[in-house]
């Protein structure tokens, strides 16, 4: 039994081909914001389910790749079984490294140790946490 449908796929070409609720002026408003950014910034979606945050993301992406935007499309939902989500999210940034530039690829490795370093210190501490500190790991 299936109890969601997958959302409809974008195309790259044409991404309002199927823009019933017309969200291209909203995406367009998005698109020139992103462009003017210089630094680091984040963008909170904020709508009941079902009315098409996936999509608009979605378009969004294709309006930015189109620019020569790097994108990534993360969807927590898809890998909320991940005991590290942190993990689940460099990992697919890092799919963004692999053919960037030697800067980007530095950062990138900077950016893995980083996250190697929180997520064990996350365990350790979760490990404490739920035994009461009787089971010490230390830190290294």
């Amino acid at each position: 039994m299936k109890f969601r449908t997958d959302s409809e796929p974008i195309d790259s070409k044409n991404p309002f081909a199927q823009d019933a609720l017309d969200r291209k002026p909203l995406v367009e408003f998005l698109e020139a914001v992103i462009e003017k950014i210089e630094g680091p910034m984040v963008l909170a979606l904020d709508s009941p389910w079902g009315t098409g945050k996936t999509t608009l993301v979605r378009m969004l992406q294709a309006q930015l790749e189109a620019k020569q935007f790097r994108c990534i499309y993360f969807n927590a939902w898809a890998v909320d079984y991940a005991s590290d989500p942190l993990v689940a999210i460099v990992s697919k940034i890092d799919l963004l490294g692999k053919d960037a530039k030697p800067e980007a690829q530095k950062r990138m490795k900077k950016l893995k140790s980083i996250a190697t370093l929180v997520g064990r210190r996350g365990l350790i501490a979760t490990v404490k946490a739920s035994t009461l500190g009787a089971l010490d790991l230390g830190q290294r």
